[in-house]
């Protein structure tokens, strides 16, 4: 594909009839030649031959190329240039936004067990399900959502999927939430941490976290700006919870 050549009509048949056996090669031995085609400069003929050849198929039932992910396929370096985006790029996440957008417009069980069948890492696999989740979550979100709930859908995803649930989405508004909370919301943090609310008299515990997120939530929608606003709304949160928490 990269030299622009067809394959002879009789290696084509070969092919062809040996597709039955690729179910007895090992999965790593496949994932290592597709992690080949996925290192080309244009990758996306190297996938869409692969499905006109219906080697997909016999790779794992229902794997395909789909008119989404050429969308998607697209679309990745351009949002890989984008200064927004910089901080989530490693060395290693354009082979996984390659991956990962070639099987998220597929069924959640085909992706799993295309992962399965290629012997993928954990994480790996652990992430390519979770652009399906984060972009489920994303559309849940209401109509002008806050910045903290936007940052509480987002924070608990990886950067390299917040990158491709961010290709995926394009256009749509709801990759502005995406854009906003990975170049703003994330970076922000409250004043006021553990050691803080303990030197004030709370004992320590879950509740910990409980109020350090409410604290967050506050700074992030703007109900607090400092310190001595954090404090304030801090007795408040703990009068509200009626527990044995007081502050000194």
């Amino acid at each position: 594909q990269r030299l622009g050549f067809k394959i002879e009509p009789r290696t084509r048949e070969l092919l062809a009839d040996s597709l039955p056996t690729l179910s007895r090669v090992t999965g790593s031995r496949i994932r290592h030649e597709i992690e080949l085609g996925l290192s080309e400069t244009d990758p996306e003929r190297v996938m869409k031959r692969l499905s006109e050849l219906e080697v997909m198929g016999h790779i794992q039932d229902g794997l395909t190329w789909t008119d989404e992910a050429q969308r998607y396929y697209g679309r990745i370096l351009r949002f890989m240039a984008d200064d927004i985006w910089h901080d989530a790029i490693t060395e290693s996440t354009k082979e996984f936004l390659y991956f990962t957008l070639w099987v998220v417009p597929l069924p959640l069980n085909i992706q799993e067990e295309t992962v399965k069948r290629l012997r993928g890492r954990k994480t790996t696999r652990d992430d390519v399900l979770a652009v399906s989740e984060l972009l489920l979550m994303v559309k849940r979100l209401q109509a002008e959502p806050k910045p903290s709930q936007i940052a509480r859908t987002c924070r608990h995803f990886r950067d390299r999927v917040l990158l491709a649930a961010r290709i995926v989405l394009d256009d749509n508004q709801l990759g502005t939430y995406l854009d906003r909370y990975f170049g703003e919301l994330r970076h922000i943090k409250t004043t006021l941490r553990g050691d803080d609310l303990q030197a004030l008299g709370i004992r320590p515990g879950p509740s910990y976290a409980v109020y350090l997120n409410r604290l967050l939530d506050a700074r992030m929608d703007g109900l607090v700006n400092d310190k001595e606003g954090e404090c304030l709304l801090l007795a408040e949160i703990v009068s509200e919870a009626g527990e044995e928490d007081q502050l000194n």
